[in-house]
């Protein structure tokens, strides 16, 4: 379930046209993609969830839900009446950011993926970067409860080395022994820096991509290399790719 509206303009997006929120929303069935009409009130969001679930052939209470963006904790006040009502289990995706909005949603949350923004790949919202933040909150959750959480880092050809350690090096120390997973950035032409803001108006069809070299991965040595180098900190390091582009998943 991808929200629409993202303050982050991250240079590697493969998703630009969630920078916004849109008056309609793509509904992936078995019979194909449809439009159908937004925003949904927390009612009509179970109800078309549970009609998601009976589309495919499988059971909403024993089906995970992903809440992905855009950031979701932008709208935060719909997750707070919509998540207490969802039987099945729920894992939110977030950038790293609203550390406030993060802590007084754990509690309906069964899983956390959250990503370490480096701010040199944010051409906007660096301001707003609190992953730091959002893992002492994930932490403090995870001892008083059973929360299942992740930390992605995403890398290209282009990020330097150091970034990558110094940012598995603070992960380390804020939450040993926690998951990370390196993920190589999907070779795609960067999103427009600077794209569409306004939360109300409607994203373009299609992604909005800009002209020029695409981001590349880092090869497998460099990705070795990386793990190798981190090999002394107390982390669960693991390569991962980016699984929804290789799917088409938008």
């Amino acid at each position: 379930m991808r929200f629409g509206g993202c303050p982050l303009r991250c240079h590697y997006c493969d998703t630009p046209r969630s920078w916004s929120r849109r008056s309609h929303f793509d509904w992936h069935g078995s019979g194909g993609m449809e439009q159908r009409a937004n925003p949904l009130n927390p009612g009509a969001l179970s109800a078309a969830l549970y009609e998601m679930a009976a589309t495919h052939g499988v059971p909403a209470a024993r089906t995970m839900v992903a809440l992905t963006g855009g950031e979701p904790l932008l709208q935060h006040a719909f997750l707070h009446a919509w998540l207490p009502t969802w039987e099945g289990p729920v894992m939110l995706e977030t950038a790293g950011i609203y550390a406030d909005r993060l802590q007084a949603l754990l509690p309906e949350i069964d899983a956390l993926s959250l990503d370490w923004k480096m701010n040199a790949d944010l051409d906007q919202g660096a301001d707003l970067n609190a992953a730091a933040e959002c893992i002492e909150v994930a932490e403090s959750a995870r001892r008083d409860r059973a929360l299942d959480y992740w930390c992605k880092l995403v890398v290209s050809a282009a990020t330097p080395a150091r970034a990558v350690l110094d940012a598995c090096s603070q992960i380390a120390a804020l939450a040993p022994g926690c998951r990370v997973l390196l993920q190589p950035v999907t070779p795609l032409a960067s999103a427009v820096a600077g794209g569409p803001t306004n939360e109300s108006a409607a994203a373009p069809r299609g992604a909005a991509l800009a002209a020029g070299p695409a981001l590349q991965p880092p090869c497998a040595q460099t990705l070795l290399a990386y793990l190798a180098a981190a090999q002394d900190l107390d982390l669960d390091l693991r390569v991962v790719p980016q699984v929804h582009p290789l799917l088409g998943a938008r």
